[in-house]
């Protein structure tokens, strides 16, 4: 989300973005329907707050974000130290330090396998991702 926190984000704004990207393409009706659930969304997830205006703030992951994050990444085709600078780890409104502490945290819950040397990282689903999967991830990629 490219707005400063504290600054306010309209529906409207919303609007006006989302038609920019498909000039002409969704009705008004969709486009305040739209607008409405991504803002909804937002808030739901802490990166914004207010009933009626909207205003940006900065969210709190936690460690199921993160491995949420991570595996989204890796499903994509990030790999080790890329898999915290993917844009599902942005989604979480951290800095790279921050999702390597709460990577470590899903590692010790058991929900990921983290390993990290240095700057070599090793990010690993084995509860989620097992050899076939693996196998077609590597054939995609």
């Amino acid at each position: 989300m490219e707005h400063p926190e504290s600054s306010t984000v309209s529906r409207e704004s919303l609007e006006e973005l989302l038609d920019s990207l498909e000039p002409g393409r969704f009705s008004k009706a969709t486009l305040t329907s739209t607008a409405q659930n991504i803002n909804s969304t937002w808030t739901q997830s802490g990166h914004l707050r207010g009933k009626a205006k909207k205003v940006r703030t900065q969210a709190s992951p936690t460690a199921g974000s993160a491995a949420y994050a991570l595996l989204l990444g890796y499903l994509a085709g990030a790999r080790g130290q890329g898999l915290f600078s993917s844009e599902y780890a942005g989604l979480l409104d951290c800095p790279p330090e921050k999702t390597v502490e709460l990577a470590e945290e899903a590692s010790r819950k058991g929900w990921i396998v983290f390993k990290r040397v240095s700057d070599v990282v090793e990010v690993g689903f084995p509860n989620l991702i097992g050899p076939e999967e693996k196998e077609r991830l590597r054939e995609q990629n």
